[in-house]
């Protein structure tokens, strides 16, 4: 039908912000009101002539043909979603209401922007899913994976990283980040040091959010960070990039703003439990296993020995006479002393081996898979590197170890059996040195 049918309604038509528009059965525009432009980005004569088919979005092309079909039978269509790729290459969520004309022919439809309000509840499904991954999830990385699979469904992007300060160090800074070619904890080098270098100058210039473009020989590359402050306290940074020339926009900032509290919050949280477990299973001064986590491993130790019929070795050492460093040096100088005792022990043995600190001047020491005719050497290597002489401060001190041991299966089946046999053997061997 000519446009000019319409032409005494279009000077009404043309006020509304949504768009009017005029479909024949082969699926072309026939008629479009103003608000096109303002929907679809096209004038309406750019739209005319044109099929949808050319217009919809690929993955709802086929449900917007079938609806299409069911007006075309009669039936009233309120309410129909799709999406449509705008003349900028853009994508536009619309809401349809359309019905058939018998009279014309012609399917009538009012288009309706709806992007807004898609990409609001989009945001909201979003963050309730950070939220929730923030509270649920134990592991850091697994977190970091999680919000960075929600975040890509409203903010598209190369690069996703996270960078957080070593440990208590605030100079050293752990990089975490997700792209196109490499999984999280595996990241591509140049990403990683990019994102350290810019979470770096984020963090020093204490900005609440950082725009920078670099240009490389891959070529135009936006990065948006925000910082991960928990009360004032900054615990590292986020960290996002784009390539190509779409810059970040308000929306962006909001949503990484708001990600990057959530992130803030699980690692402050996942910290404090890293410290509340340090303070329960390790000891204080050495940082060595406490009691505690030395009989989990040893009963963990002993259950595997069964099930393959192995032994394994369990060394009780005790520093002779350490109560005379304490009375003439101090306990400053005797904490000293024990902490550069333990860095020795744990430097003796092997990675896959465990040196715990029982209280006082005794630790012990689990060996697995270890043969029997091997345990000698292995003292001797501990007794040598122990009695080198240890600098402390303005002292320099010589120290003497005794050393029982205890076999499993041999000596005890049982954790506190096998203890009590090792420490009756340095206690013997301690007799014997002092005779």
């Amino acid at each position: 039908m000519p446009a000019r049918h319409f032409g005494d309604l279009a000077n009404y038509i043309d006020l509304l912000l949504d768009t009017i528009c005029v479909v024949d059965t082969s699926g072309c525009f026939v008629y479009v009101s103003a608000g096109s432009e303002q929907v679809f980005g096209y004038k309406p004569e750019e739209m005319i002539g044109r099929n949808i088919v050319d217009m919809v979005h690929p993955d709802d092309l086929e449900r917007t043909l079938q609806a299409a079909r069911g007006v075309m039978d009669g039936k009233q269509l309120p309410y129909f979603e799709n999406r449509y790729i705008r003349k900028d290459g853009s994508i536009v969520h619309i809401m349809w209401s359309a019905r058939w004309s018998d009279d014309t022919g012609l399917r009538i439809a009012v288009a309706r922007d709806i992007t807004s309000r898609v990409r609001y509840e989009a945001k909201q499904r979003a963050m309730y899913a950070i939220s929730e991954a923030a509270n649920n999830t134990q592991e850091l990385p697994e977190l970091f994976s999680r919000v960075q699979e929600i975040v890509s469904t409203l903010l598209p992007v190369d690069h996703f990283s996270i960078v957080l300060y070593s440990g208590a160090d605030t100079t050293a800074l752990d990089c975490y980040t997700v792209s196109s070619q490499s999984n999280l904890g595996n990241p591509q080098p140049l990403a990683q040091q990019t994102s350290i270098a810019l979470a770096s100058e984020l963090l020093n210039s204490r900005s609440n959010l950082m725009h920078h473009t670099r240009s490389d020989e891959s070529g135009l590359s936006c990065w948006l960070g925000a910082p991960l402050r928990r009360q004032d306290k900054a615990l590292g940074a986020l960290l996002v990039n784009r390539r190509g020339q779409q810059n970040f926009t308000e929306s962006d900032e909001e949503l990484l703003q708001f990600v990057s509290e959530q992130i803030a919050a699980a690692v402050e949280r996942q910290q404090m439990i890293a410290r509340l477990q340090q303070l329960a299973l390790h000891d204080a001064l050495t940082q060595l296993p406490n009691r505690v986590l030395f009989e989990d491993r040893m009963r963990s130790a002993m259950a595997r020995a069964r099930r393959e019929n192995a032994q394994l070795c369990l060394l009780y050492v005790d520093l002779d006479g350490f109560k005379n460093v304490n009375d003439c040096y101090g306990h400053d100088v005797g904490d000293r002393l024990l902490t550069e005792v333990a860095r020795r022990l744990k430097a003796s043995v092997r990675d896959s081996d465990t040196v715990a600190r029982l209280g006082g001047d005794e630790f012990v020491i689990l060996l697995e898979s270890i043969q029997p005719d091997h345990i000698d050497r292995v003292i001797e290597k501990i007794q040598k590197s122990v009695s080198t002489r240890i600098t402390t401060g303005h002292h320099s001190l010589s120290v003497a170890l005794s050393v029982g041991v205890a076999m499993y299966p041999e000596h005890a089946s049982d954790f506190v059996s096998l203890i009590r046999h090792a420490d009756r053997q340095m206690y013997k061997a301690k007799r014997a040195s002092n005779s």
